[in-house]
């Protein structure tokens, strides 16, 4: 199922006033566009609510952006215009904004590396000129008897004691400084960001934020150096613009460079917490609502034959190389995590509100099928997001109708169900298809001696 729900507070009894909460998990760049369908879905089925007026609204990596835009107003139909350009309020996303090469990295490194390299060997020699002569009299003891008796023993003392004179403050330095510390720059993630905040006239400050839409955001990242998360917010770390904010957020490692923020580095908020649900609790949220669109992919036809040992060969995910089984197993590290937490909330005895957890069906090939990191399938992958949250919530609707409504929140199924058939009529069947049968091309091009699609 795609819904998980932790339901823990009174359903008898009204809570009008109750701090509600919407907390935005990562997906890369085509959970982003998946998330933006998801959200309409579920923006749909409300009939005197908008998914902009939740209390609190949390970011965690690609869904800080979403979860920042949100929290100034900007609709999911907004966003899905800026995805095709024909929003009027934010600009389109374009592939640069996420693809923008790490140009000065690339460029600078080799060129540092090679100047340490080739002043390695006179700075050798000047710390051997300068700290040696203090220790003139033992060097001079090791090595005679050394020479008198010559041993591994004497051998490895008169080593160490010129290595801690001056290889161990001048060390030749390593080739792995030549590579970058990302692939890609998300600086032009930042200013677009900037840019349409300055254009809708929103503030990028996380008090006067608050203060003007009586709403709190938060977004987190983590310390390269340390690993310690930190939560940027208004009564938390507020130091920072919330575009900052969130292109520290997003720095996906190894695929961005990290963000450097004052005298600190930052990586993605997702390294250390899929979703921060405790935040959540903490800040006094009743009813937490998280967007989660990571999770395993359950292969249930390949298991049928394998349990039922069967001899017609199935597609495995072994099969489509190792950008498949890199993302099952991102997936499945973020999904476990989100879990364990919803089962701590649902055994704790303080606890006494409300979680939904929606994510993907865990049988969704089509998402699945999809490369988090190609933008091309965006306006794909948002209508998939769209379906998938709308059937997840099919499966448990009058359960979660229930909970909403003790919440003032109603539920109809007449706006979604609208807007489905509208988006069934626009659906492009070939880009579809194309999307469903990119998992199953590693193994065709494997044997036609072509390069397996990343998945």
């Amino acid at each position: 199922m795609g819904i998980t729900i932790v339901q823990k507070s009174n359903l008898k009894e009204k809570k009008p006033k109750a701090k509600r909460a919407l907390v935005l998990a990562g997906g890369a760049l085509t959970g982003a566009a998946f998330k933006i369908g998801g959200l309409k879905a579920f923006n749909d089925y409300f009939t005197n609510f908008n998914i902009v007026d939740f209390n609190i609204f949390l970011g965690i990596s690609s869904g800080s952006l979403l979860a920042t835009s949100l929290m100034g107003g900007l609709t999911p139909e907004e966003m899905l215009k800026s995805l095709d350009g024909s929003s009027k309020k934010f600009s389109k996303l374009e592939p640069w904004h996420f693809y923008w090469p790490n140009w000065e990295e690339f460029c600078l490194r080799p060129f540092r590396y090679a100047a340490r390299a080739a002043t390695w060997l006179p700075g050798l020699v000047w710390s051997l000129a300068t700290k040696l002569p203090g220790k003139q009299n033992g060097i001079k003891d090791l090595l005679w008897q050394f020479v008198q008796h010559p041993s591994l023993s004497h051998y490895e003392t008169l080593w160490e004691m010129l290595e801690e004179s001056t290889l161990e403050d001048h060390p030749f330095p390593s080739l792995m400084e030549c590579f970058p510390s990302g692939v890609f720059d998300n600086g032009p993630l930042e200013r677009y960001l900037r840019q349409n905040i300055r254009r809708n006239r929103m503030t990028n400050n996380f008090k006067l934020a608050e203060k003007l839409g009586g709403k709190k955001l938060y977004i987190t990242a983590m310390t390269l150096d340390g690993a310690q998360e930190v939560v940027f917010g208004p009564d938390e770390r507020n130091d920072v613009t919330i575009s900052k904010a969130v292109q520290a957020s997003s720095a996906m490692p190894g695929f961005y460079k990290p963000v450097k923020i004052g005298e600190e580095y930052f990586v993605d908020g997702g390294v250390k917490h899929t979703a921060n649900l405790d935040l959540m609790v903490d800040k006094g949220a009743k009813l937490i609502i998280c967007y989660n669109p990571f999770r395993p992919y359950e292969n249930k036809s390949f298991v049928d034959y394998v349990s039922k040992g069967r001899k017609t060969k199935q597609h495995s995910l072994s099969e489509e190389g190792v950008f498949a089984v890199l993302n099952q197993f991102f997936r499945t590290v973020f999904h476990t995590r989100l879990h364990a937490a919803l089962k701590m909330y649902g055994q704790s005895p303080t606890f006494d509100g409300d979680i939904l957890l929606i994510e993907p069906r865990a049988d969704d090939q089509a998402f699945f099928s999809m490369n988090p990191f190609a933008l091309g399938h965006r306006l794909h992958a948002a209508q998939l997001g769209f379906e998938s949250v709308r059937n997840s919530i099919e499966e448990k609707y009058d359960e979660i109708k229930k909970i909403l409504a003790s919440y003032n929140i109603e539920m109809s199924r007449e706006g979604v169900e609208a807007e489905y058939k509208k988006m069934r009529k626009k659906v492009d069947p070939f880009m579809l298809k194309k999307i469903l049968e990119e998992g199953r091309r590693g193994q065709k091009k494997k044997r036609s001696g072509g390069r397996a699609m990343r998945v």
